[in-house]
């Protein structure tokens, strides 16, 4: 099967701030003025084939889903990256990173930053605007929405032979990205939280100033934990979201039984398997909080 749609919403209630100036001294009023372009496909197919004592099962599913915001009101930017007309909704906004200051000389010789007072093993944004200031006018559009992917899809396979068989689901997302700031596991040491063995492990030290995280402090640290491209994880993932082996007893032994129907032993695994660019955490649950647990069930089915 296949769909696809295309959707425009209008008439959005939105904010007219960008149709008056802020010298005039009032809130601007909310109107219907929002306009956003939707549009995606959904593919799904199933196959199922016989070949002697062997029967097959194949499907699988793909979706996406894009959005445009074309009509906001927005106000008037100052800068060409600031504008967020034309980008999704949900968008991520945040600082490019382009490194660690190495030392003092590498500081002094850069822009000016208004993140507060940095150290060598600081993170280093880029200077998007050219203004030779780091601050929130460098922000840009980064990785993709953190509420919902844009891709969802599945497949699942089965095969059985004379009552032995196996039935595996897969689930994965694409185009979906994840702001790792869990003070615990990856902004270590702030307001005395703990520190994960990933992140002292691969913290900044003069000695290894290639490292995958900023240097370690205690203190507060403006610069570092603003949302940018190091804590913009991309959360997309492929998990075997279920696998079942089981026995299908023959119908003439469940028969001399003369009260059941069918009989079946399996063995059932959930969320045995995930494949991920989030090497510390579930995708699904990322954050310091209770994990998705693995199981595994064995049982018997019989019918009456």
């Amino acid at each position: 099967s296949f769909d696809a749609y295309y959707e425009r919403r209008s008439d959005i209630w939105v904010s007219s701030s960008g149709h008056y100036s802020s010298v005039l001294g009032f809130t601007a009023p909310y109107e219907n003025g929002g306009i956003v372009d939707s549009w995606g496909v959904e593919i799904g197919a199933n196959y199922h084939k016989k070949i002697a004592d062997i029967a097959l099962n194949i499907g699988a599913n793909f979706a996406l889903a894009k959005n445009e915001i074309i009509e906001q009101m927005e106000e008037p930017r100052m800068y060409d990256n600031l504008i967020t007309t034309g980008n999704p909704l949900k968008q991520t906004y945040g600082m490019e990173v382009i490194g660690y200051f190495k030392d003092q000389a590498d500081i002094e010789n850069s822009p000016k930053q208004s993140f507060g007072d940095v150290k060598p093993g600081d993170i280093k944004y880029k200077d998007v605007n050219g203004d030779n200031i780091i601050d929130a006018n460098d922000k840009v559009a980064i990785g993709y929405s953190t509420t919902a992917p844009e891709i969802y899809y599945s497949f699942n396979l089965g095969a059985e032979w004379k009552g032995l068989g196996f039935d595996a689901m897969f689930q994965g997302t694409g185009r979906y990205s994840a702001v790792l700031n869990t003070k615990s596991l990856y902004w270590p040491l702030i307001n005395n939280t703990t520190i994960s063995q990933e992140y002292y492990d691969n913290r900044w030290t003069p000695e290894n100033q290639d490292a995958k995280y900023p240097r370690l402090s205690s203190q507060s640290n403006e610069n570092n934990y603003q949302t940018n491209t190091l804590w913009l994880a991309d959360r997309s993932f492929l998990k075997l979201r279920s696998i079942e082996l089981y026995y299908k007893f023959p119908q003439t032994w469940v028969k001399k039984s003369k009260i059941l129907s069918n009989a079946k032993i399996y063995v059932r695994g959930i969320d045995l398997l995930c494949f991920d660019k989030i090497n510390i955490a579930d995708p699904e649950v990322y954050g310091a909080t209770y994990p998705l647990t693995r199981s595994v069930v064995a049982g018997l089915t019989i019918g009456f």
